[in-house]
């Protein structure tokens, strides 16, 4: 790809000024990160950067496919069961209420 710099060829720097007025440079590398490089790298370059392993940017799952048709349909189901659930509870009560009177 045209113009594509490879994570291992990555270089950073990252410059820190203490309250006195110091100016500390700091240069690490894509592999030699620390936790909170890790945070500040994502907004530089496309993609996501994790401090263990780059997963969110890998490959789609099995998973993260059939989510978005499960999700919607399984919420479907369970709320239209919790509907007809109360409605059962509500006509018995109402039943149990109307034998006592």
């Amino acid at each position: 790809m045209n113009g594509f710099i490879p994570n291992e060829e990555q270089k950073y720097r990252i410059f820190t000024i203490s309250e006195k007025g110091n100016v500390k440079t700091e240069d690490f590398t894509y592999k030699t990160k620390s936790k909170l490089q890790t945070k500040l790298i994502p907004p530089i370059k496309q993609g996501p950067a994790g401090y263990y392993s780059d997963d969110g940017s890998a490959y789609p799952t099995i998973f993260t496919l059939i989510y978005p048709l499960f999700y919607p349909i399984v919420t479907f189901f369970i709320g239209t069961i919790l509907i007809i659930a109360s409605l059962v509870l509500f006509n018995r009560n109402k039943k149990k209420t109307e034998y006592n009177s």
